[in-house]
């Protein structure tokens, strides 16, 4: 059978980059680790960062067994020799100039840290709301990979992708990935309990697009207003009751007690219905059960992603039983739209920003919120 001559680039590509995954893996023997100096990270409970003399060994661990990696990068730039020894890991050559990322939260970071034109491929782009995103879409320069649940192997292949960034239980094609050559990214930072430990993984990345100096100068600035404001927070003697979100064909989903967002409502000085939880991740109720934590709440905050805004009058209809409620009838309800606002894409690695405006917002004398907020007194 005749091949085209885009397919027959594809297949050329293909083989090109799983030949030299095979030399690469075959030419290195393993490493002792262990031996380099560790990186102190104060928060980040799932990432590990050891420097040793030619690389840096990346552990990232495994969110759902502590006691094992996840994955292991090793990283080396690419102006340097590889060394003639080394861990048994993803090889990773840096920085690296060419990526393609499963999530707008990770290619959002890119552009935070001044990189964001190395960010060729993203998947879901249906559901991109920042503006430098849409921009680099729209003009060329980011392209679509596909869903993140149905990667198109093919693009990341034309767009000469030299690491493909992926959230792990998203990865789909990581092993077709590896067997390429191209190393994944396993981006667990979603599963890190604090805020902070999130934003922490921003050191990873300054590592791998060789722009540390950046990293650590953001994530310096970041860790101080949240601490700052945290400690704000912390001096105020009454906590609100809040609850979260609305319930989603008969299941209302929250974020667990120990979650990067429960953890979050905590230092902003609400007392969260669900902040003695244990679970990092979200948490199914049944609709009684979150009626009934609703009905308890001074506060009441909703995420929407739809093309209409929720109002009083709409929540109204979707359930009478919404105007028995406290934050009803204190009309004490903001809602953040998620499809207009860069909330998801933002407020992981900045999460002082979100952090700011709750802590306003829970105060009694904190007034109506600012025109840039991302939650907004709901409308009647």
């Amino acid at each position: 059978m005749l091949l085209s001559f885009k397919n027959l680039c594809v297949y050329l590509c293909l083989l090109s980059t799983l030949l030299v995954g095979i030399a690469t893996s075959c030419s290195q023997a393993p490493r002792n680790v262990g031996a380099g100096r560790a990186d102190t990270l104060h928060y980040a409970q799932w990432l590990a960062i050891e420097r040793n003399e030619g690389f840096t060994l990346v552990t990232v661990r495994n969110p759902w067994q502590p006691e094992a990696a996840l994955q292991r990068y090793v990283l080396v730039p690419k102006s340097d020799s590889l060394p003639a020894a080394l861990p048994e890991a993803t090889l990773v050559r840096t920085p690296v100039e060419r990526a393609v990322m499963h999530n707008a939260v990770h290619a959002r970071l890119a552009y935070d840290l001044g990189v964001g034109r190395r960010v060729v491929g993203l998947c879901d782009v249906d559901y991109v709301v920042g503006e430098q995103l849409r921009s680099a879409l729209s003009d060329g320069r980011l392209h679509d990979a596909g869903s993140s649940v149905n990667f198109n192997m093919e693009r990341c292949v034309a767009l000469r992708g030299e690491a493909v960034f992926t959230s792990p239980l998203q990865d789909v094609s990581a092993d077709a990935l590896r067997a390429m050559g191209i190393p994944v990214v396993e981006c667990a930072d979603y599963m890190e309990p604090h805020p902070l430990g999130r934003a922490e993984w921003m050191k990873f990345f300054g590592l791998l697009f060789d722009c540390s100096r950046v990293a650590d100068s953001l994530y310096t600035a970041v860790e101080a207003d949240y601490r700052a404001l945290a400690a704000q927070a912390a001096e105020q003697t009454e906590r609100p009751r809040l609850m979260l979100d609305l319930p989603q064909g008969g299941t209302w989903y929250v974020p667990g007690g120990q979650s990067y967002l429960g953890t979050l409502l905590r230092d902003a000085g609400a007392d969260y219905a669900f902040a003695a939880d244990t679970h990092a991740g979200s948490i199914a109720l049944g609709r009684e059960r979150g009626l009934l934590e609703a009905r308890r709440a001074d506060v009441w905050l909703i995420r929407q992603a739809t093309v209409a805004n929720h109002t009083y009058s709409s929540l109204k209809r979707e359930d009478p039983l919404f105007v028995t409620f406290r934050p009803w009838k204190e009309r004490c309800i903001f809602v953040c739209n998620t499809l207009r606002s860069d909330f998801f894409e933002r407020i992981p690695f900045q999460p002082h920003v979100l952090l700011r405006e709750l802590v306003a917002l829970l105060r009694k004398d904190g007034g109506v919120p600012a025109a840039d907020a991302y939650f907004q007194s709901l409308e009647e």
